[in-house]
């Protein structure tokens, strides 16, 4: 008899070695659960839903940027953005009110609306005995609440840029000793065909011991973009990037766009925290930074760059490298060619991450579901959650929640741990959206007793 594990199912196989043979006769050894068949193992996780938006019958409104944290007594907060017009948002000097916030005391079972406020890209952050909300309308903006959420600020812009030169999904979010490190995405410039390839992502800093209303608050990391990095790398020695030709619109009237060139966007803030790390800092001054890889159709390859808090008290983004002294610009992860949010869980000392898991990209264009959004590769009807020890060995845990229809989606989601379970907000699209990509839905999934998935 011989003892085997199976994504966190204990068996026994009475034939030695287990080849998912019919006739192998298994026996749980898991506090006396039945063995699970394959079909039952990747059952989604989480396909039940809280909804905390949906879109109005009759206005085309889309739910956008959706980001979470949890307050230390267990409240939820919830952020998203508006796009569209709706009569009930109302303008004044910053514009069309955009941003909202919600909270729950019940671990996400019920939802109540605190706030709106000017600005998109936003993400809501705790810093000491204050909850920010941190976007960006014509520059940097924040507001702050000092009871959780139940009243905020005015909104304060610690920045002011052109209203086009920022950009933001609200993924990960670290806090160092007494300092808070996130990015946003600067856009250089707006010239010539569309490109992420002139997108920087800017590490924006501040001590949880000062006021981020105020602008002194804050620091910015230097400005590095694709184009900037790839120039250092020379000629990239990933092949098939692009996948298709940049700068080209396909003849397709439902994807109906041109394909950019390479490039990186949504950035993650992640800390190595393992002393056995290659990439570990002793001193904690260094953190990296995971992006999409805007590949022009190839999948499960991500961005990095890294980023060091200086001594001075600047912050550098460069590339990292490899022990060989190769530089590090792209690199494998699960649907790392599509937005991704990587938490950090200090009780199991792994990251577990939020991507969608693509299945088809390899079918020519023009014989795509016509609900399909976009190139092959952007499948969002599957999301999927894997865990890792160091940010690049990815093991696969399970889909958090999926639909049948190509024109439906979970994506988007930002994974937030509350005692046992990992609560995941979803911008989704419902049968009625006009493609998988224009979320109608803002919806809320809870992974029960996470850490048991673990193998």
């Amino acid at each position: 008899m011989q003892r085997r594990r199976f994504f966190g199912l204990s068996v026994v196989s009475s034939v030695g070695v287990f080849h998912g043979s019919a006739h192998a006769q298994l026996e749980s050894i898991d506090e006396g659960r039945t063995a699970a068949t394959a079909s039952e193992v990747i059952k989604p996780l989480a396909n039940p839903f809280v909804m905390l938006w949906k879109s109005p019958k009759n206005l085309r409104l889309l739910a956008g940027t959706p980001g979470m944290t949890i307050l230390p007594r267990g409240r939820l907060v919830a952020t998203f953005q508006i796009n569209g017009e709706d009569s009930s948002m109302h303008a004044d000097d910053w514009g069309v009110w955009r941003g909202r916030a919600l909270i729950s005391d019940d671990h996400g079972r019920s939802w109540r609306e605190v706030a709106q406020f000017p600005m998109t890209g936003a993400r809501p952050i705790i810093a000491n005995d204050r909850l920010y909300v941190v976007g960006h309308n014509a520059g940097i903006c924040v507001v702050a609440s000092k009871d959780g959420g139940e009243t905020w600020s005015a909104p304060s812009r610690v920045r002011k840029d052109e209203s086009w030169e920022w950009y933001s999904q609200a993924c990960s979010v670290v806090h160092s000793g007494r300092h808070v490190y996130f990015t946003m995405d600067h856009v250089t410039t707006q010239d010539g065909p569309p490109s992420r390839g002139v997108y920087a992502p800017v590490v924006m800093c501040a001590s949880i011991d000062r006021d981020w209303l105020q602008p002194d608050a804050w620091i910015f990391s230097n400005v590095l973009t694709y184009d900037e990095a790839l120039n250092q790398c020379g000629i990239s020695q990933i092949p098939g990037i692009p996948f298709y030709p940049p700068n080209i619109h396909l003849d397709d009237r439902r994807l109906g766009r041109i394909i950019q060139k390479p490039g990186w966007w949504e950035s993650n803030m992640v800390q190595i925290v393992d002393p056995e790390h290659i990439w570990f800092d002793p001193d904690g001054r260094t953190f990296h930074i995971f992006m999409r890889g805007n590949n022009g159709g190839l999948v499960n390859l991500a961005t990095l760059a890294k980023a060091v808090h200086r001594k001075d008290g600047t912050i550098h983004v460069s590339l990292e490298k490899a022990p060989s002294g190769a530089p590090m610009l792209h690199i494998p992860i699960p649907g790392g060619h599509n937005r991704f949010h990587i938490t950090y869980d200090p009780i199991s000392s792994l990251y577990w991450l939020v991507s969608l898991q693509t299945t088809d990209s390899m079918r020519r264009v023009e014989l795509l579901n016509p609900k399909r959004w976009n190139l092959p590769d952007n499948e969002r009807n599957r999301l999927a959650l894997h865990f890792s020890k160091n940010c690049i060995d990815w093991c696969f845990a399970g889909l958090i929640a999926k639909v049948d229809d190509d024109g439906q989606s979970r994506h988007y989601g930002p994974g937030v741990i509350d005692g046992q379970d990992l609560q995941v907000l979803c911008r989704s699209a419902s049968a009625a959206a006009d493609n998988a990509h224009d979320a109608d839905m803002l919806t809320f999934h809870t992974v029960r007793d996470f850490r048991s998935l673990i193998y």
